[in-house]
């Protein structure tokens, strides 16, 4: 029979509370809780006569969301600290202080880390701050992890795993049973055809990307379409036993799509074959629907309808994304998952964790049936890197850090650019990432 404990919260805030104490206990570390509401100042959990204080540092400061929801509640400077409790290395505390006081019978901690995994989770600084990038997303170089350079470590795990240690010092019998790790491989299907000759003629001509263009005249005389890898990409899913999903554009009359349609002959037998290998099907809302849910809405029914399958998970087209009108949109349409929050410049991990959790809405104050599937690693920002030995190595930490804590590792290499004559480096970083022998 697993150990239960008792934890006591204050009576403010508390649907967010009661959501960053879920995601922690119940959904990383898998712990079972009786959970009280009464006029305690601080989080406090009860393990048989023993008990840890977690010192409330954000929600006593405010009395509603509208009133933290601003960048001034965002902490310029982040504490790291290291003691006992801390899972190997310096632990970065965006809410609290480094004080940790230990008793006979209890241990009062100032760091809060429930407020500071509701931060990570909620991506509530998305909507904080206003500044985007050329493609009205919220640009890598604001995160508050990136600032601060832990945007590579799953900090919500960590934070899990430093409560879990003080909680068996106070007598836990722990049953050591969280999440496992797993690789959750995706392909956003921008393009179904390569450039044209006259694309490739036109960069051959101003002397860019004269490998790239070469190669791609050459697929175009000999009517080879080098965008075509659905069938290795399912086959090398199928020799690890896993499914690739497959997330396919249906709208969208931006310059940013448009690249196919679905009633095309060759999407068809595309469509066909993912279905008869048992792979999934699943949607890429177009450029402009992250805050349109009309027109989501219609491109979804799109889809289903020309590819006669029901769709639960995707994408949005760019990462284009709006905290939290865009998870709305996703759970109002009967969504099971979303999986955009990734970075689109550099690989990590935007909501300070690889595991599947359920969203939050912080306008409205409400957990969402939706969950979150956060991208870790984009084929796009690996491409950034360009040095192979440095993709290695971002790869490398990456897999280190979710095969430590359990967590699952989602990724996305896109089927337009995973020719190998033309993207080697790619095809052996998905290579490394799978662990498939080169």
């Amino acid at each position: 029979m697993k150990s239960k404990i008792k934890i006591r919260i204050p009576d403010n805030f508390t649907c967010e509370r009661k959501y960053a104490i879920k995601i922690l206990l119940s959904i990383i570390l898998d712990v079972d809780y009786d959970l009280v509401i009464d006029n305690s100042r601080d989080y406090i959990i009860h393990v048989g006569r023993k008990k840890l204080i977690v010192n409330d540092h954000f929600f006593n400061l405010y009395d509603k969301p509208s009133d933290y929801l601003k960048t001034e509640s965002i902490p310029d400077e982040i504490p790291k600290i290291t003691n006992d409790f801390t899972p190997d290395r310096e632990l970065p505390v965006i809410f609290g202080n480094s004080d940790l006081y230990i008793t006979e019978d209890s241990i009062i901690c100032g760091q809060d880390i429930f407020a500071s995994a509701f931060f990570m989770l909620t991506r509530w600084e998305e909507y904080a701050i206003q500044e985007k990038d050329e493609f009205g997303r919220f640009p890598d170089h604001m995160h508050l992890s990136v600032k601060n350079n832990f945007y590579q470590r799953p900090v919500v795990n960590e934070y899990a795993e430093y409560l879990r240690n003080i909680l068996v010092y106070l007598g836990f019998e722990d049953q050591k049973a969280s999440g496992r790790y797993t690789i959750y491989i995706t392909h956003d299907v921008d393009r179904i055809y390569g450039n044209s000759a006259s694309d490739y003629m036109h960069n051959l001509l101003r002397g860019r990307d004269l490998k790239k263009s070469l190669i791609g005249l050459y697929y175009k005389t000999f009517r080879v379409n080098p965008a075509e890898t659905f069938h290795s990409l399912m086959d090398i899913s199928e020799s690890m036993n896993v499914q690739s999903h497959f997330y396919f554009i249906s709208g969208g009359s931006t310059a940013y799509e448009g690249y196919y349609t679905l009633h095309s002959p060759l999407v068809n037998e595309i469509l066909i074959e993912i279905k008869k290998r048992n792979h999934i099907i699943g949607f890429h809302p177009s450029y402009c629907t992250c805050v349109d849910n009309e027109l989501w809405s219609a491109e979804k029914r799109t889809l289903e309808v020309t590819a006669g399958v029901s769709v639960y998970e995707g994408r949005q087209h760019y990462l284009r994304f709006s905290v939290p009108h865009t998870w709305q949109i996703w759970d109002d349409n009967n969504m099971n998952f979303d999986s955009t929050m990734g970075f689109s410049q550099l690989v990590g991990f935007r909501c300070g964790t690889g595991n599947e959790f359920p969203v939050f809405n912080v306008l409205t104050g409400t957990e969402l049936r939706l969950r979150e599937k956060p991208l870790i690693i984009m084929d796009s920002a690996l491409k950034k890197i360009k040095e192979i030995d440095k993709i290695h190595s971002a790869v490398s930490i990456l897999k280190s850090s979710a095969e430590r804590y359990n967590t699952p590792l989602t990724i996305i290499f896109h089927n337009h650019i995973m020719d190998n004559t033309i993207w080697n480096k790619l095809t052996d970083a998905y290579k490394l990432i799978l662990n498939i022998k080169q």
